[in-house]
């Protein structure tokens, strides 16, 4: 069991504790506060343009939150034992629903603009048009939506509901 392959997870992070973990948080923090301030109740009335500059700065925030998620979940996923590896994946997963809980009005108020007025700002814009496959997959969905309170609910109860059961269920199996 020693000689067991190791995932090389150097390429995301140097290691759990690293000052590039706390930086990324942090800037994640900022950036989504930000776009909450400057768009959170405005999305309906963007031009274009500034629609397709909303979604890249989106975009920017959800890289940094994938690239934070996925190191933790390997790191626990590497080793279910160790309980540092255990606490960092904890702490990383209420960091992201945190920082997620400002960008909540984001697909919310995206399908509160008009089908017509969206398909023109497709046209409009290159850089809108750009994100077409991923706002198309987001408004598919826009009749499962709930209000931005429940949605804002779900997202604080997640990690300690399904996922919970979830991580519970791979550290019992683990000790078996």
């Amino acid at each position: 069991m020693k000689n067991l392959p190791n995932w090389d997870l150097t390429d995301l992070y140097p290691a759990i504790n690293c000052q590039e973990v706390k930086d990324d948080v942090e800037r994640a923090q900022k950036l989504a506060e930000n776009l909450s301030k400057d768009y959170k109740g405005n999305v309906v009335e963007l031009e274009a343009q500034q629609l397709g500059k909303l979604i890249a700065k989106y975009e920017e925030i959800s890289e940094i939150l994938g690239k934070l998620s996925t190191f933790s979940y390997l790191n626990y996923a590497a080793d279910l034992s160790d309980p540092k590896n255990t606490s960092f994946y904890q702490d990383i997963s209420e960091k992201i629903s945190e920082i997620s809980s400002n960008l909540v009005f984001f697909d919310i108020e995206i399908n509160k603009i008009s089908d017509k007025k969206f398909k023109d700002m497709l046209a409009e814009s290159k850089e809108l048009a750009r994100y077409q496959p991923y706002l198309r997959d987001l408004r598919s969905l826009k009749k499962y939506q709930l209000s931005e309170e429940l949605e804002q609910l779900f997202l604080e109860k997640s990690t300690t509901a399904k996922s919970a059961w979830s991580r519970l269920f791979d550290e019992i199996t683990n000790n078996l």
